[in-house]
């Protein structure tokens, strides 16, 4: 995954913000999101969890999945 996600964050540069966490050194965090596969990806809006993809996912899949992200942000700008 981490190849996809590294291609993806260079492709929505400046537009989404990726981050990586490590579980095993941050047992809290992903306690708090309640994690308990690996992969696991979080979505978040405005500071929430908008969406969440467990296992390894296809790149259409989670473009798909940002796309509605920001498709629906760009409904609540205007």
């Amino acid at each position: 995954m981490a190849p996809l996600l590294e291609e993806l964050s260079t492709a929505y540069e400046g537009v989404i913000r990726f981050v990586k966490s490590d579980v095993d050194k941050n047992p809290d965090l992903a306690k708090r999101f309640n994690v308990m596969s690996i992969p696991t990806l979080l979505i978040f809006a405005d500071g929430e969890v908008v969406s969440t993809i467990v296992g390894a996912a296809g790149p259409d899949f989670i473009v798909t999945e940002l796309e509605k992200v920001l498709s629906a942000e760009s409904y609540e700008d205007e």
